[in-house]
């Protein structure tokens, strides 16, 4: 049963039993071991499939585990990707999630094969 959020004065409740004097607790906890670089590049996706969808997109950040993608349409959780970036490099991955915010689609993709050179420059500053 929903009762009124001001407790304080009602029968057996102090004022530090109120709302107001909750210890607060952030609704959201940053769970990501690496630190996560910004960026906004240019990348050409493969969702693995029968038959294989090729999408568009950007790179929005990237880790040492994971980048996040801004996406024109949903991908299924799970799924596995390959990532075309500029250059020569591909990114194989899951889908750990895929958001909606308007008309793009956010993705973050767990990476199974991040070479570690890629992040050896931002290491040392």
């Amino acid at each position: 049963m929903l009762r009124n959020s001001s407790l304080v004065g009602e029968p057996g409740l102090a004022a530090s039993d109120s709302f107001a004097s909750l210890e607060r607790t952030p609704a959201w906890i940053e769970r990501r071991q690496a630190v996560r670089f910004p960026a906004h590049d240019d990348v050409e996706i493969e969702v693995a499939g029968e038959p294989t969808l090729k999408l568009s997109g950007f790179l929005r950040d990237a880790s040492r585990t994971g980048v996040r993608l801004a996406l024109p349409e949903r991908v299924s959780r799970g799924a596995e990707v390959r990532i075309k970036l500029q250059g020569a490099l591909v990114l194989l991955g899951q889908i750990r999630y895929c958001r909606c915010a308007g008309d793009i689609f956010y993705a973050g993709v767990l990476i199974r094969n991040m070479p570690a050179t890629l992040f050896s420059d931002r290491a040392a500053a």
